[in-house]
């Protein structure tokens, strides 16, 4: 990844808490991006999951590499303990590649029942349908097409796009 170009800066420890992790290393050190472990630079944190690249883990130049408890930390690299690395992971990319919301609120040609629940600071795209007593969280992007069933809950954070 780019990280040259984005500003978005997190210690260690502020990305642990996030994903519900324990560090092990440099709690402080600085990550500005994300990358594989073969790509990875100074400032980028990776993940290592598969034990055949374990052996990679000596020349990769990620600043903190996330992993579950089994990979053994070696003292000369700062680790992210998790319990699901690759859910892990997918977070923190979010975290640094957030996707641009193009469209904020309720588009007209959008369908949205009177009793839907909707949070804020929403992304309801034209010829989205919200059916009776649905939940929309917070921050919740719907893209054209996609629809909503009857009492059904979508969580903060929720990006769905019909395909």
């Amino acid at each position: 990844m780019s990280h040259e170009l984005s500003d978005i800066r997190y210690r260690l420890r502020e990305l642990a808490r996030l994903v519900e992790g324990e560090v092990a290393g440099d709690e402080n050190v600085i990550i500005t991006g994300v990358a594989g472990i073969k790509n990875a630079q100074d400032g980028d944190i990776s993940f290592i999951v598969n034990p055949k690249y374990i052996s990679m883990l000596q020349s990769t130049k990620a600043s903190a590499i996330i992993a579950s408890s089994d990979v053994k930390a070696d003292e000369a690299k700062n680790f992210l303990y998790v319990k699901n690395p690759y859910l892990a992971f997918a977070k923190i990319l979010a975290i640094f590649n957030p996707s641009p919301m193009l469209y904020r609120g309720i588009h007209p040609q959008a369908h949205v029942h009177h009793t839907a629940k909707i949070g804020s600071d929403i992304s309801i795209y034209p010829h989205v349908y919200i059916d009776k007593d649905a939940n929309i969280g917070d921050r919740v992007v719907l893209y054209p097409g996609v629809y909503i069933g009857s009492g059904v809950r979508i969580g903060d954070d929720t990006v769905l796009n019909w395909r």
